[in-house]
């Protein structure tokens, strides 16, 4: 198998162990991952930790970064919730769960293995890292999982009923093509930050991924998916 070290000068992140390499989006998710670290916060200024890093990417603001903190005010969520939906979604993709532990390393969290009988890789510690829960360890809500495990999923699906004044909405498209991960996300963030609140989007992917990544990523930042037939996803902008 392929590997890579990124090459940051100091050699802390980059070289805190060989990541193996699926595909060239993975090497590029990563690139942006070790881009983002320690830069500061577009709002608040405050460095970002790897982990948060990670995250800002999922959500689809690597060109703007943001901290845990000021993207989950921007989402109407806690910090500590945010955090917790967003790790049922990346405890599931191989290429999230890199960055993620990267991050681990560097804070000597110890990174679950499948000898330890946890095949999903899913771990109290791997979840709440030091650096989240110093600075948004609020108690939270219980993330209730669907039947196939993918917890942001119902939270998509909400309200999915089309009603008639929605059907009479205009409906914008985009054909995405084969764009994938970060770059998927920050495109559709910003093409429906452009929309009118509850106006639809169908939106044409056909990267393999965006049928699970598409209704994560809805749940995640509240925009409502209204129907899923891949390559093609019915997206309404949410309420502002």
């Amino acid at each position: 198998m392929q590997s890579v070290k990124g090459t940051r000068a100091d050699g802390s992140f980059a070289q805190a162990q060989a990541v193996p390499v699926e595909s060239q989006r993975t090497v590029a998710f990563l690139a942006d991952v070790e881009r983002i670290t320690a830069t500061d916060c577009t709002d608040c200024r405050r460095p970002l930790c790897g982990h948060e890093a990670v995250i800002t990417v999922l959500l689809g603001y690597k060109e703007s970064p943001y901290c845990l903190s000021c993207v989950a005010r921007a989402l109407g969520e806690t910090p500590a919730r945010l955090r917790a939906r967003a790790w049922q979604h990346i405890r599931r993709h191989d290429c999230f769960m890199l960055g993620w532990r990267r991050a681990n390393r560097l804070e000597g969290i110890a990174n679950r293995s499948p000898d330890d009988g946890d095949h999903d890789g899913d771990s109290r510690d791997e979840g709440e890292p030091a650096c989240l829960m110093r600075r948004y360890g609020e108690e939270i809500e219980e993330v209730e999982e669907v039947s196939d495990g993918r917890a942001v999923v119902r939270a998509s699906r909400t309200g999915h009923a089309t009603t008639a004044g929605t059907a009479a909405l205009d409906r914008g498209h985009w054909d995405a093509g084969d764009m994938a991960c970060g770059d998927l996300v920050l495109e559709l963030r910003r093409r429906l930050a452009k929309m009118a609140p509850g106006q639809l989007l169908e939106l044409t992917a056909y990267d393999s991924a965006a049928a699970e990544d598409i209704p994560a990523w809805c749940g995640l930042t509240r925009h409502i998916l209204l129907a899923a037939e891949p390559p093609v996803y019915l997206i309404k902008r949410k309420e502002n």
